[in-house]
């Protein structure tokens, strides 16, 4: 019998990867290797029904024509939605609340641009999703506009209430990319061509290192909710972490202080954010927790279970956020070979391609010696997708060694 064999390699190159599986390699892994990583590739090559993560994440859609106003305060749940918008064909622009919700319906419409829908979530600052639909709706413009609720509340009457306001439909978060697929075609009302494009998200060539057999996060309901895309679902991973590390110490606050409204807005955050990363468990405790202080009951049981939940999830997410710094340094590449990669990475960049923190991780420490805060901006900037931005900080950096770019 042949023995499996695994490429070990610092050059995570789509093309390399292409050529391994010609040559049937059974496994590839990009140096440095973790132990986990190791043992995970291992697993998959040895024992392929054992692994969690070896269900390809594949779907077929018809390409959707519109554009879609998204009101979300939370920058996660942000990201999570306009991936699958625009992964469904549709135009995207996004506010943080409510107000900001009515001003850029005003502007647009005063330019004769309007939105064909808008995904509102119901619990913002400044002006809440209820209180937002109420005024768009008091102008006669905009009362045929379909406006559908996304909230992580599930309750009958929560949707009833949604419903009164003036709002279209529904969806609850964490939002199921199948069932906002299907709320969107039927209020978009868009004619069925008989050619309609297809689109396909297939990320079997993504090879973003991602937790391995965790007890804390459900990794292929969290791909899930994201298309599929690894590099966007480790991103979300460490946002998490760096955006929610100190939420404990908040909800902590508010409870001894008696400011409930703050500790179920927190919870609340926690809860919709969570399922969207696929920490399940962390939700299951949100809810009981919610259910246990709106009911009036004690809480002091529910409440250290969630934290206790918490903490387990953050403490394997630092892990996580430490272990890609680490398995970001790679071997130096021949000058050859590293204007290859920024070439490939300006690329991408003016492609508005996400896939760029891919390469620009193959180049990371390269870049850092040229100019480590340069380095850092562009990484900032790749992913908080501001590309333009990301493009002149390439630039600069490229000037003294004279690389030219495309």
């Amino acid at each position: 019998k042949i023995p499996a064999i695994i490429m070990v390699t610092a050059y995570a190159q789509e093309e390399l990867v292409k050529e391994a599986k010609e040559i049937n390699l059974n496994g590839f892994i990009v140096k440095p290797a973790t132990l986990s990583t190791l043992f995970d590739t291992i697993i998959k090559v040895l024992k392929p029904g054992l692994t969690t993560q070896s269900i390809e994440v594949k779907s077929e859609l018809s390409t959707l024509m519109g554009s879609i106003l998204l009101a979300e305060d939370n920058k996660i749940n942000q990201q999570v939605a306009e991936e699958l918008l625009k992964s469904f064909g549709l135009k995207v622009t996004i506010v943080d609340n409510g107000l900001e919700a009515i001003n850029t319906l005003f502007q647009q419409a005063s330019n004769k641009q309007y939105f064909d829908l808008v995904l509102m979530d119901i619990q913002m600052p400044k002006m809440d999703g209820i209180q937002a639909t109420q005024k768009i709706r008091s102008n006669q413009d905009f009362k045929d506009l379909p406006i559908i609720a996304m909230t992580a509340h599930a309750m009958t009457e929560d949707k009833a209430k949604s419903l009164a306001t003036g709002m279209n439909e529904h969806i609850t978060k964490p939002i199921d990319p199948e069932e906002l697929y299907k709320v969107l075609s039927q209020w978009l009302n868009q004619p069925k061509l008989a050619n309609t494009s297809k689109i396909i998200i297939d990320n079997n060539n993504d090879i973003t290192l991602l937790p391995d057999y965790s007890e804390f996060l459900d990794v292929l309901w969290g791909l899930k909710r994201v298309g599929g895309n690894r590099s966007l679902f480790s991103k979300l991973l460490k946002d998490f972490y760096t955006d929610h590390q100190h939420d404990i110490e908040q909800l902590e606050k508010s409870i001894h202080t008696k400011q409930l409204k703050t500790s179920k807005l927190i919870i609340h955050t926690l809860k919709g954010v969570a399922g969207n990363i696929g920490a399940r468990q962390l939700q299951q405790q949100a809810i009981n927790l919610e259910r246990a202080i709106s009911s009036d009951q004690d809480y002091t049981e529910e409440l250290k279970l969630f934290i206790l939940q918490f903490n387990k999830l953050m403490a394997e997410l630092k892990k996580y956020k430490q272990s890609q710094v680490s398995d970001t340094a790679v071997a130096e590449l021949s000058n050859t070979e590293f204007t290859k990669q920024v070439r490939m990475l300006y690329k991408l960049l003016t492609e508005g391609d996400s896939h760029a923190l891919e390469v620009l991780n193959i180049i990371q420490e390269n870049l850092s010696v040229l100019s480590d805060d340069k380095s850092q901006a562009l990484k900032l900037a790749i992913e908080d997708y501001e590309f333009d931005q990301a493009i002149d900080i390439l630039k600069q950096i490229c000037k003294p060694i004279k690389v030219t770019l495309p």
